[in-house]
């Protein structure tokens, strides 16, 4: 597959590499693709959603304390000052 430095592809060739091209952005390459050397599309990994992220959080911190503190000593502590 012809590619250069700037990852801009053809449309034909982008039309009959997609698999491999869908691969490279997985792996974090974005892909331009071109008609007559005009840009006309990229290619980009899509942003994963927030929901699973805060679950993921969640899903880390269970179990986890901020010890040796616990929330009610770390409030005391922040309104003597």
């Amino acid at each position: 597959m012809k590619q250069n430095l700037s990852n801009h592809i053809n449309l034909l060739e982008a039309k009959t590499h997609f698999p491999d091209l869908i691969q490279r952005v997985q792996d974090g390459e974005q892909i331009t693709i071109c008609k007559h050397n005009t840009p006309v599309a990229k290619i980009i990994t899509q942003k994963p959603k927030m929901d699973n992220i805060v679950e993921q959080i969640r899903e880390c911190s269970k179990g986890k304390t901020l010890a040796p503190y616990t929330i009610k000593e770390l409030r005391d502590e922040g309104r003597k000052w």
